[in-house]
C-alpha cells in the first residue's frame, strides 16, 4: 500500500467517523425526532423522542408498522410515505397534529421523508427528521387572536409595504376590506406626498428596528 493510498483510506475512514458521529447526535437528540422505516413501512430505528411521541420504549416499537405505532397520525402521513417510496424525492415541512402519547392536548410537527437509497441505488426506505413546533404554533395562534381581537389598526406589511395581513379593527377604522387591501402598497391609506414622515420612519424600521410612531391614515 503506498502512502497516497493510505491517505485515501484515512480520509475515508475520517469521513465514515463524521457520519456515524452526525447520525448519533441526530438519533440521540432530546428535541429532534429521528425514524427510518423500511418499504413495508416497518419501523427499523427511531430515537427517544419518536418513542415518546408514539408511548413505551425505542425497543417496543422496531418491527411494527407506522399504523400499528401512530394511528391516529398515519392518515395524514400515508400519501407522503407512500410518494416518497414510489418517487424518491423528498417532502419537506409536512404538517402533522395529533395528539402525543406524552402530553394529553394536540402536539404540532413538522416532519421531512428523505428516501434512503441501498448501495445498488435502489430505495431501500425513508428517513424521517421531525421537529416540534407546538409552541411555535401555540404563540402564532395567540398572536393572530390579538390582532383580530385589538380595537386598533393591526397590520402587516412587507419589506415594500405591501399589506400583507389587516385585522378586523383596520376595515372598520379605514372603511378598506381585508380582502380589498391585501397585497396592494399601504400608500393607498397612507399617501406618500401626503404623509414623508411616515414614509421616512418605514425605511428607519428596515434598517434600525421598531421605532414608535403615530400614523395618520387615509380613509376610504
Amino acid at each position: 500500500m503506498t502512502d497516497i493510498d493510505r491517505v485515501g483510506e484515512n480520509a475515508s475512514v475520517s469521513r465514515t467517523a463524521e457520519s456515524l458521529a452526525l447520525l448519533d447526535a441526530i438519533t440521540s437528540s432530546t428535541t429532534v425526532g429521528f425514524g427510518f422505516v423500511d418499504c413495508n413501512y416497518r419501523i427499523v430505528r427511531l430515537n427517544e423522542m419518536l418513542a415518546a411521541i408514539v408511548g413505551g420504549t425505542m425497543e417496543e416499537q422496531i418491527g411494527r408498522t407506522i399504523a400499528e405505532a401512530v394511528p391516529h397520525l398515519w392518515s395524514d402521513m400515508e400519501g407522503v410515505v407512500r410518494q416518497v417510496l414510489a418517487s424518491g424525492e423528498d417532502v419537506v415541512n409536512h404538517e402533522l397534529t395529533g395528539a402525543s402519547a406524552a402530553d394529553d392536548d394536540d402536539r404540532h410537527w413538522l416532519a421531512s421523508f428523505h428516501a434512503v437509497r441501498g448501495t445498488g441505488g435502489e430505495i431501500v426506505g425513508v428517513a424521517t427528521i421531525v421537529f416540534d413546533v407546538t409552541e411555535r404554533w401555540r404563540a402564532e395562534r395567540f398572536s393572530q387572536q390579538l390582532i383580530e381581537t385589538s380595537n386598533a389598526i393591526v397590520l402587516v406589511l412587507d419589506a415594500d409595504a405591501n399589506v400583507v395581513d389587516f385585522n378586523r379593527a383596520g376595515e372598520e377604522i379605514t372603511g378598506y376590506t381585508r380582502d380589498e387591501l391585501l397585497a396592494r402598497n399601504w400608500d393607498v391609506v397612507v399617501p406618500r406626498d401626503r404623509y414623508p414622515e411616515v414614509w421616512d420612519v418605514h425605511r428607519r424600521l428596515l434598517d434600525e428596528g421598531a421605532p414608535h410612531h403615530a400614523n395618520p391614515i387615509v380613509t376610504k
